[in-house]
């Protein structure tokens, strides 16, 4: 009896959605960082807002921080669902050698490896806030 793609999916030990996330949770969470750590940072001790009509904070290196810590936390969020689909993909006896196991299995390995890096990236994002000056400009 030969199965449709659609039911080999459905045998998957981890659904799609699921594997997806552990790829993208990672680096969605350090664009998200970029983008708002950059508005922050080059508002965060403008004495004159021209532009868009919105204040910086009072404690720019705090915030850089909170940022940090946030997108760290939602990072390894994605790790630990990255690390769970790549257990319930690994090999065991009800594997087959079918494209959706491999197509799994490497998505699952490639949530891992991105998400690693991605909350490395995040790390290394927020060491400046602690280590300089948040309202040291160059000239």
């Amino acid at each position: 009896m030969t199965t449709t793609h659609t039911e080999r999916i459905e045998a998957l030990p981890v659904g799609l959605k699921r594997l997806w996330v552990g790829i993208l949770l990672a680096p969605g969470s350090w664009v998200f960082m970029e983008l708002v750590g950059y508005y922050l940072a080059s508002r965060g001790c403008n004495t004159e807002i021209e532009g868009v009509p919105l204040a910086g904070t009072a404690h720019p290196a705090v915030t850089q921080a909170i940022l940090m810590a946030a997108g760290v936390i939602i990072a390894v969020i994605g790790l630990f669902i990255a690390l769970g689909n790549w257990r319930a993909v690994q090999p065991s006896a009800q594997r087959g050698d079918t494209p959706e196991w491999g197509r799994a299995h490497f998505m699952s390995f490639g949530g891992v490896l991105v998400s690693t890096l991605f909350t490395l990236g995040i790390v290394m994002f927020g060491i400046p806030a602690f280590l300089l000056n948040a309202c040291s400009f160059a000239r």
